[in-house]
C-alpha cells in the first residue's frame, strides 16, 4: 500500500511555519489568498488496530523538488528542499520555497519514513546528486541494516489548478523490492502424538541470494533505476547464517525478510539464484555439492513460473519490481525435488499502534496468497496481523476488523478503561470505530435509519464529525448504501476487492447439505435466524451415520448420484427453502462431496457441549472434488482444528489438491476411488479461516461481539435486497444448534462481518 502525503482541501500550499525561524504562525497562502495548510497523512489501508487517515510520525523527514508548468526548477537546491512532519502534522519547510509552489507545478518527494529526534538536521536523510533537472540518489547496501537497506519511498504529484488537477494526494511508494524466504519440508503425522513432523532429518545453515546488485542510482523524477555503473558487479549476499544449524520443519510459520534492489529497469534482468546450505542424514538426497565443512549446497534458479520461455520451459528470470513483495518458498519434498513457488503481491503498508494514537506503520502482508479456481485469495482477513491461528495469541491476531455492508468504517470489540479503549475479544463486548479522530473513536451504537446520518468512508471522518454525522455502529444497517457497487469504493488496497458469494463457491461447499460438517438432520434454510429445535435429536448419532455423500447439483442422471440419501425426507431440501445450485461451483459444472467421521483422524469435538442435553456430536471432515469429470477438476478438503489444547477456539482449514477427470469419491473401501486411497498429505494450496465471531444487529445482541471461536460471517460485495446482503457463514457451535454448518447465507445489513480479499490471477502489482 502507498503511504500518502496529502494536502488539505483544494489548496495545495500554505505553510505552518518556517523551518529556519521555527515560527509556528500560520502563513498566508502565497498565491490565492486562502489560508489552507500543507498536511501529510497516511493512506486508507487498515491493519488490525489502526486508525484511518493517520499521519506520518512527527519529525519524519523528506526532500522535495518542484517544477513549474514549463519544467523550470523552482528551488535553488539541487539536493531538494528539506521538510519535516510537525507536531501538528503539517509540513514544515522554509517559506521562501513554499511560496514558489503556485497554481501549476509538479512535485516529487523522497523519504525513508523514519522519525528523528533531531529533525532540524537534514543530513541524516540520503543526499541527492546529479542536476536540478535530474536529481538522483545512490542506493547502496548497508551491512548494518537488518534488511539490507532503509525503506526508501518516492512520491509524485502533478498539480494544475486551471486544468482541474487539484488532487490533494502525493503518493509515496517503496522503491525497493521486499523478499521473504521460507524454507520448509514436507510433513507427516506422528502416530504417537498426532502432530505433524518432518519426513527428513535436515538442518539449515545458510540462506543466500546470488547475483544481486548492491548499488544502483535512482532517478527521482523518472522513478527508475539506472544501469549498474562501471565496475559494479553482482554479488552473493547471505541473508541468514546459522553455523550450528536449525531444524527444517514442516510449518510455514517462519520466514526471513530482506530488501533488494529491483531488477525490472535493467536492460537484461539479472538471473538470481537462491542458495541453501543444509546438513543432516537426508541432505544428500537433495544435493551432491558440498562445501569445505561437508555441508550440502542447494541452488535453485529464481525463474518466473507464470512466464514460460520460447521453448516452453520456465527459465525466464523472475523480475523484481519496485513496491512489490515476493514470497520465495522452498519445499523439501518426498519425491526428492525442491519446489520453488514465487508469489508476488503489492507491498502494502498499513497502520499500527506502535505510536500513540496510531502514528506508525506496519506491513500488511496479504501475500501468502493462494490460487483457487483461478482466483487469488488473501491469506488473512482484512486488518488481521497474522494468518496462521496456531495458538490463542496468534488466533486473536488473526481477527480482522468487522465491517457493515456498504460502509468502510472498521470496528473492533473494545472496552473503556479509564478513558483508554482496549481490545477485548470476549463475547458481549461492545464495538467501537477504529479511528484516530479524538471525537470519533467514542461513538457507540446508533439506531438511526437515515443513511445521511452516518459517515461511510474514512476520508470523510473529519468533515463528518464536524457536521455532527455519526461513526457509531449502525445497528439497523445502511439499507440504502451502494458504496460497494464499485471496487474503487470498497475498503480494499489497490488490486484487491471483496469476493462475490459465487466466488466463495470455488473454495467452499456450495450448499448447507455439502457443508454439513456437524452432521445435522435438519437442513432447511430460513436465513440467519433460529432453525428448528435445540435438542440432540437434530443431529445424527455418532454410531448411526458416519459417512454422507452429496452431489451438487442433484442430478440422478449424473455418475455417482447418491443412492442412499441419509437426510430425513421431511427436513431436507423442499419447496425451494434450501439454497439450491444449478451448478457447482458455477455454470454447468458438477461437484461431489463426502462428509466422514468414520476414522479418528477425521473427527473433532468441542470442549463445551453443542446440544441441549449436554451431549456433543462429533464433527467430521468434508472431502470434495470440484468440477468433477473435467480437466479442470481439483480435490478439496475442509476440516476443523482447535488452536491449542484446552482452548475453545477453532478454525477451518481449506486445502486444495490436484485431480484428474477420472477421479471420484467413493465411501466403499474396495472401490478404486475410495476416498482414503487419495494422497491427502500434500496440498498445493492451504487457507486458514479463523472462526472469530460476529457483531449483532438490532434483532440480536446489537453492536456486541459474539460467538468468538465458533461462528463467523464473511462479507461479499453483493446486496440481496434492501434489508440483506449475501454472505458466507461458518458455524460449528453456539446457542442456536440447528444452523451449525458451512453455508452461503443472507444476513441483515446491521450485522458485522469479516472480510477476506481476492484479486484476479492476471493482476500485475506494477499496474497503475
Amino acid at each position: 500500500m502507498m503511504r500518502r502525503f496529502a494536502y488539505t482541501a483544494l489548496c495545495v500550499v500554505g505553510m505552518l511555519c518556517a523551518l529556519a525561524s521555527c515560527q509556528n504562525d500560520e502563513l498566508a497562502d502565497p498565491f490565492s489568498g486562502t489560508a489552507d495548510r500543507l498536511t501529510a497523512r497516511k493512506g486508507e489501508l487498515l491493519t488490525r488496530s489502526v486508525p484511518p487517515n493517520s499521519h506520518f510520525p512527527e519529525n519524519t523527514r523528506y526532500r522535495l523538488w518542484a517544477y513549474d508548468g514549463n519544467d523550470k526548477y523552482l528551488f535553488d537546491q539541487t539536493n531538494g528542499v528539506f521538510g519535516k512532519e510537525s507536531v501538528r502534522h503539517y509540513v514544515e519547510m522554509e517559506q521562501q520555497y513554499a511560496k514558489l509552489m503556485r497554481d501549476r507545478f509538479v512535485a516529487y518527494g523522497f523519504t525513508d519514513g523514519v522519525p528523528y529526534k533531531d529533525a532540524s538536521v537534514s543530513e541524516n536523510l540520503l543526499s541527492a546528486t546529479g542536476t536540478s533537472e535530474r536529481p538522483q540518489v545512490t542506493i547502496s547496501y548497508d551491512l548494518g541494516s537488518e534488511k539490507g537497506y532503509p525503506d526508501y519511498l518516492r512520491a509524485h504529484l502533478d498539480y494544475d489548478r486551471q486544468a482541474g488537477k487539484t488532487s490533494s494526494v502525493l503518493e509515496f511508494k517503496h522503491i525497493l523490492s521486499r523478499i521473504r524466504v521460507q524454507v520448509i519440508q514436507q510433513g507427516k503425522k506422528d502416530e504417537a502424538t498426532g502432530k505433524s513432523i518432518g519426513l527428513f532429518d535436515l538442518k539449515l545453515h545458510e540462506v543466500a541470494i546470488e547475483g544481486v546488485y548492491d548499488e544502483l542510482t535512482y532517478d527521482i523524477r523518472e522513478g527508475k533505476y539506472g544501469q549498474p555503473a562501471a565496475g559494479i558487479q553482482p554479488v552473493n549476499r547471505t541473508l541468514n547464517s546459522i553455523p550450528e544449524g536449525k531444524e527444517i520443519e514442516p510449518t510455514e510459520k517462519d520466514y526471513l525478510e530482506s530488501y533488494i534492489l529491483p531488477t525490472s529497469d535493467m536492460e537484461r534482468p539479472a538471473r538470481l539464484t537462491m542458495k541453501l546450505v543444509i546438513s543432516g542424514e537426508h541432505a544428500g538426497k537433495f544435493s551432491n555439492d558440498k562445501n569445505e565443512a561437508g555441508q550440502h549446497i542447494v541452488r535453485v534458479a529464481l525463474n518466473d513460473r507464470m512466464e514460460p520461455g520460447e521453448n516452453g520451459a520456465y527459465d525466464t528470470p523472475l523480475v523484481f519490481h519496485q513496491n512489490c513483495a515476493y514470497m520465495l518458498r522452498m519445499v523439501f519434498a518426498e519425491d526428492g525435488i525442491i519446489l520453488f513457488t514465487p508469489m508476488v503481491y503489492p507491498w502494502f503498508d498499513g497502520e499500527t499502534d506502535g505510536w500513540e494514537d496510531g502514528e506508525g506503520f506496519e506491513e500488511q502482508a496479504l501475500g501468502n496468497t493462494m490460487l483457487f479456481d483461478n482466483l487469488i485469495w488473501s491469506d488473512r482477513n482484512l486488518g488481521a496481523e497474522d494468518f496462521f491461528p496456531a495458538s490463542k495469541s496468534r488466533y486473536e491476531k488473526c481477527t480482522g476488523f468487522f465491517y457493515q455492508f456498504g460502509r468502510n468504517i472498521p470496528y473492533f470489540p473494545m472496552v473503556n478503561n479509564n478513558g483508554v479503549l482496549t481490545d477485548n475479544l470476549v463475547d458481549g463486548t461492545q464495538v467501537y470505530p477504529v479511528v484516530s479522530h479524538a471525537d470519533g473513536r467514542w461513538h457507540e451504537d446508533d439506531w438511526n435509519t437515515d443513511l445521511n446520518h452516518f459517515i461511510l468512508k474514512p476520508e470523510d471522518i473529519n468533515e463528518g464529525v464536524a457536521n455532527g454525522k455519526s461513526l457509531g455502529y449502525a445497528v439497523k444497517g445502511l439499507k440504502d448504501s451502494h458504496l460497494w457497487d464499485k471496487v474503487e469504493n470498497q475498503p480494499v488496497p489497490p488490486g484487491w476487492r471483496l469476493p462475490t458469494q459465487q466466488e466463495f463457491f470455488g473454495i467452499m461447499p456450495t450448499t448447507p447439505h455439502a457443508g454439513n460438517i456437524t452432521f445435522l438432520k435438519n437442513l432447511k434454510y430460513h436465513g440467519p435466524g433460529n432453525i428448528g429445535n435445540n435438542k440432540s435429536e437434530d443431529f445424527y448419532k455418532d454410531d448411526d451415520v458416519d459417512v454422507i455423500y452429496i452431489h451438487v447439483p442433484n442430478d440422478p442422471n449424473y455418475p455417482n448420484y447418491p443412492s442412499d440419501d441419509k437426510y430425513e425426507s421431511e427436513s431436507g431440501p423442499t419447496n425451494g427453502t434450501v439454497i439450491k445450485q444449478t451448478g457447482d461451483p458455477y455454470g454447468n459444472y458438477h461437484s461431489e462431496y463426502l462428509i466422514s467421521r468414520r476414522y479418528e483422524d477425521e473427527t473433532g469435538e468441542p470442549i463445551h457441549e453443542t446440544n441441549g442435553d449436554y451431549k456433543s456430536t462429533l464433527w467430521g471432515t468434508i472431502y470434495g472434488i470440484k468440477k468433477v469429470g473435467t480437466n479442470e477438476a481439483y480435490r478439496m478438503r475442509w476440516r476443523i482444528e482447535r488452536v491449542q489444547e484446552g482452548v475453545d477456539l477453532y478454525y477451518l482449514v481449506i486445502e486444495r489438491f490436484t485431480a484428474t477427470a477420472k477421479d471420484r469419491l467413493s465411501q466403499h473401501e474396495n472401490d478404486p476411488n475410495y476416498y482414503r486411497k487419495f494422497d491427502w498429505t500434500r496440498p498445493v494450496a492451504v487457507l486458514y479461516l479463523p472462526i472469530n465471531g460476529i457483531i449483532g444487529d438490532h434483532q440480536w445482541e446489537a453492536g456486541n461481539f459474539q460467538i468468538f471461536g465458533k461462528e463467523v460471517i464473511f462479507a461479499t460485495s453483493e446486496e440481496q435486497d434492501r434489508d440483506g446482503f449475501k454472505t458466507f457463514r461458518i458455524k460449528i457451535g453456539g446457542t442456536v444448534r440447528n444452523n451449525q454448518f458451512i453455508f452461503p447465507a443472507v444476513d441483515r445489513k446491521g450485522t458485522g462481518a469479516q472480510i477476506r480479499l481476492v484479486r484476479e490471477s492476471t493482476y500485475q502489482p506494477n499496474r497503475q
